[in-house]
């Protein structure tokens, strides 16, 4: 109806010579067109709708999680660099490495024996210099990217990303799957290697290794509810 109007007023206008104010109707116009199609998309090819989704959400993921795991590469690295720093300058250091980073982080610097020496940011899991150069940890609560990188001196540094966390967790916006989601629509479930379903919605992680590929986890792509997207599109 608001579309209807809105033509007929441009009519009018052009009848009436009234030009300088046709063009911010015709760009209004569009933008009502628009966004009736896409309800009108939503409504009535909902199943074709879904797919899209889940297509242009799995190509971004990808991505995602490459940048996640740079950003916690790119933490464990720098923080063998505060290594020769007093601890209380060294602390300053991790702390600013955190400072502004698109996900939430922690980044820790370990003693030869495994002693926490500084450390900085946030950690839903206690961090330990044992474990993979690469590696996931997962609990029914938490899904963490971890990366290590080790200095001569037998130092090790970690730096983790919270991929996820459970519905429950308060405070989880700044977690790659809430990012995600707000991005795509799409919501991600974090599962351990080959539990996943055979599906075209699940995505998974993969590290190369001297051994061969190494499946660290599996990413279950989570469309929204047509209700959902119907109710997004009408305020968008």
């Amino acid at each position: 109806m608001a579309l209807a109007a809105i033509v007929l007023t441009l009519l009018t206008l052009v009848l009436k010579r009234r030009s300088a104010i046709v063009l911010p109707l015709v760009v209004l116009a569009v933008s009502l067109g628009i966004g009736e199609w896409r309800l009108e998309r939503l409504a009535g090819h909902w199943p074709d709708e879904r797919e899209a989704r889940i297509a242009a959400a799995g190509g971004r993921l990808a991505n995602d999680l490459r940048d996640a795991r740079l950003l916690a590469d790119s933490l464990a690295r720098r923080a063998l660099d505060a290594a020769a720093l007093p601890r209380e300058a060294g602390f300053g250091m991790l702390a600013g490495l955190v400072r502004g980073a698109p996900l939430e982080t922690g980044v820790a610097l370990f003693e030869q024996d495994g002693t926490p020496r500084i450390w900085g940011g946030r950690f839903r899991l206690p961090p330990s210099s044992a474990g993979d150069s690469v590696g996931v940890r997962l609990t029914p609560y938490y899904a963490v990217l971890e990366v290590r990188r080790h200095e001569a001196l037998g130092r090790t540094a970690v730096g983790a990303v919270l991929l996820s966390a459970h519905p429950v967790v308060q405070d989880q916006e700044r977690s790659l799957a809430a990012r995600f989601q707000e991005r795509t629509e799409v919501g991600l479930r974090i599962l351990p290697p080959h539990v996943a379903p055979n599906s075209s919605d699940v995505f998974d992680y993969e590290q190369p290794t001297t051994g061969g590929t190494r499946l660290l986890f599996s990413a279950q792509l989570l469309p929204p509810e047509q209700s959902h997207a119907v109710a997004r599109a009408q305020v968008a």
